[in-house]
């Protein structure tokens, strides 16, 4: 997850393979730095990223194990989270 003053984009990752990893969904959403947007925006396009994702890799099943954001404006000490 790459959430920044412009966009959102999300990458879902399949892990289970030995030799490696490949991309199997990707999203894109609008802005997502909190300090710009707000908390809930931020989360808004955080989450529609994550379901375009999903919805481009049906054989991804349920849960996500792990993730990892990237959220410009997160380290702002004038934002509280």
């Amino acid at each position: 997850m790459d959430t920044g003053g412009t966009k959102t984009s999300a990458c879902l990752v399949d892990f289970s393979e030995s030799k490696g990893s490949r991309v199997i969904g990707r999203g894109r959403s609008s802005a997502g730095n909190p300090f710009s947007v707000g908390f809930a925006e931020a989360t808004r396009a955080i989450n529609s990223a994550i379901e375009q994702a999903r919805d481009e890799a049906p054989q991804a099943g349920g849960r996500i194990a792990r993730l990892m954001l990237s959220i410009a404006g997160a380290a702002n000490k004038h934002l509280i989270l």
